[in-house]
């Protein structure tokens, strides 16, 4: 049943990814297979297709990004390598490889300041702030924002200006400034309609709903996500409306009207499968497994969780497949600077050598002198000779120099160089690994499809499922991390109980995060819900802790002991 949830999954995304390959990509590669000359018109239309790729397969986005930007260096195009570089960064962002994006993006950034381009500058400075947006990095976030917004107002690019704006909201967002968010999400929405720009608007309105969301005003929230559907569908805009139907879902859960919320999840889903975004699914599947419990329908909600489990796990998996592959680099890389050391050492004694040489010349010098009496011919000959040796020791010494600073540079050239394959390698490998894995389920799912009865597919599916159920352990995880926690932190959840005995299970589970000092992203990603209904968790827990607007709640977990907990009693 994990196999074929899996490949249900990956089919879909596989299949939207052939339905957005639309008629002008196939032109372009009609051109592209017909022109075999590497001149610039081959890289406009590599860095075309690269861009029609871009968000929806950034593994293919960077794949044409990368001829392009060899065959731009090759033949010196500078603005195709801006452009290509600009592909690049943006398929790496894509796929969470933060460094390197910015990598490129600034070499983008740079390419495009050098031909002048004011566009190309300010797209790729609002590139990279959406990069460090993405690491929380606010301020340098809205720096790059500001930065890029004030170039698309000069030069009249509205429809910039407003996806610029939505960004610059959404970082106030994430930085709790919910009054400017308003402001610029407000903004966003006004020039939208300006100009009839309807991807602006539906994302401004969203935009809006998440955000009276999560100062609990539900009427408003629910009315801007609703007016917002509207935009997306015109455009289309698929993850849009995933994102959309996913709020509604929250808001209605929020409420308690489960079977409204049920339905905005299920729409989720379909939207979501269509750009093969599993971190919205593995979000939505989450939600739906706690709006079934709240439901009392256990088993369906033990499918949704366990529909859950399977993204989660394929993604730590990914993760640890980096880590594995950044330590086995690692380990490259301290052999390499082990070799250097060496050669520091060599460089080392060259340079004992050098000055047990001088002594020996001062005191060949000194005598020199003493000796200079013995005639004009021996002082003519032992200057010649020390002139020479001093020549060749000269030489030396050059030579010397030159070898180290040498090395020095090739070290730099290799450390960078082994950076950026690592993560290379990484996305490569991962890439291959998903495609073949995709390949083999799909002949073996096909083969099986077609030696059955369409009538017989439905009871199948229902066997598969019960199979699902049978090896259902997610439990398990809990337990066990609870284990470990306590371990470490022993008498935590006692303390904890004895100063608030209402607290909840879930509620435990995030002081347990918290006192981990993990961040919202990353407490939202082991919960398997939003970052939004973090904050909104956190809220309510600083409320049941009876903790003032001043008092710090992670700090209070930080500080939890028996005593503490006692004196905080007694006060």
């Amino acid at each position: 049943m994990l196999k074929y949830i899996q490949f249900t999954i990956l089919f879909l995304g596989t299949f939207h990814a052939v339905l957005c390959q639309n008629a002008e990509v196939f032109k372009l590669k009609d051109k592209l297979a017909t022109h075999s000359q590497s001149d610039s018109f081959k890289v406009d239309l590599l860095n075309n297709i690269g861009f029609h790729y871009w968000v929806y397969q950034p593994d293919s986005s960077e794949v044409y990004g990368t001829e392009a930007l060899h065959i731009a260096s090759d033949i010196n195009y500078v603005k195709g390598a801006a452009y290509a570089n600009r592909i690049i960064g943006v398929a790496h962002w894509a796929r969470g490889n933060f460094e390197g994006g910015l990598k490129h993006l600034f070499e983008s950034l740079q390419h495009y300041r050098l031909l002048a381009d004011s566009i190309g500058a300010a797209n790729a400075t609002m590139n990279i702030g959406l990069i460090y947006s993405d690491q929380n990095d606010i301020e340098k976030a809205l720096n790059n924002y500001f930065e890029a917004y004030e170039t698309f107002e000069q030069l009249n690019k509205q429809d910039r200006m407003i996806n610029t704006a939505n960004h610059i909201g959404k970082a106030y967002f994430r930085s709790d400034r919910y009054d400017e968010a308003l402001h610029y999400y407000q903004l966003a929405f006004t020039l939208s309609e300006e100009i009839a720009y309807a991807y602006g608007s539906g994302t401004a309105l969203h935009n809006l709903g998440v955000l009276y969301k999560q100062q609990n005003k539900l009427d408003s929230a629910r009315t801007r996500c609703l007016a917002s559907i509207k935009y997306q569908e015109k455009v289309p805009d698929r993850e849009g409306l995933a994102f959309n139907y996913e709020t509604l879902g929250d808001i209605y859960f929020e409420r308690g009207k489960y079977a409204q919320a049920k339905l905005y999840f299920e729409k989720g889903i379909e939207k979501a499968r269509l750009v093969s975004s599993k971190k919205i699914l593995s979000d939505i599947y989450a939600k739906l497994k706690a709006t079934y419990v709240e439901t009392g329908d256990y088993k369906t909600a033990l499918k949704y969780q366990e529909a859950y489990g399977v993204l989660r796990d394929s993604m730590i998996n990914i993760a640890k497949m980096r880590e594995m592959l950044w330590l086995e680099n690692k380990h490259e890389i301290a052999s390499k600077n082990q070799e250097l050391t060496i050669k520091e050492q060599k460089i080392s004694l060259l340079k004992k050598e050098k000055q047990l040489k001088n002594i020996w010349l001062n005191v060949f010098a000194i005598g020199f002198v003493l000796v200079s009496v013995l005639g004009f011919f021996i002082h003519r000959l032992q200057k010649a000779k020390h002139e020479k040796d001093k020549q060749i020791f000269l030489n030396e010494q050059d030579l010397v120099k030159a070898k180290m600073e040498n090395n020095k540079l090739k070290q730099e050239e290799l450390k960078k160089e082994l950076s950026f394959k690592d993560k290379e390698l990484t996305s490569y490998t991962l890439n291959f690994i998903q495609k073949n894995e995709l390949m083999e389920e799909l002949k073996e799912k096909i083969l099986g499809i077609k030696k059955v009865a369409p009538k017989e597919i439905t009871r199948q599916l229902n066997a598969l499922y019960k199979l699902v159920e049978h090896n259902f352990h997610n439990n398990r995880d809990w337990e066990d991390f609870k284990l470990h926690f306590e371990q470490v932190h022993k008498d935590f959840f006692t303390h904890l109980k004895e100063y608030c005995p209402e607290i909840t299970q879930n509620e435990l589970k995030l002081c347990a995060l918290l006192r981990l000092n993990m961040n919202l992203k990353e407490a939202a990603a082991i919960l398997g819900v939003a970052p939004e209904s973090v904050k909104t968790a956190r809220y309510r827990l600083r409320k049941k802790l009876g903790l003032e607007r001043e008092d710090n709640l992670i700090d209070f977990v930080l500080r939890i002991d028996k005593e503490y907990l006692k004196s905080k009693v007694v006060n």
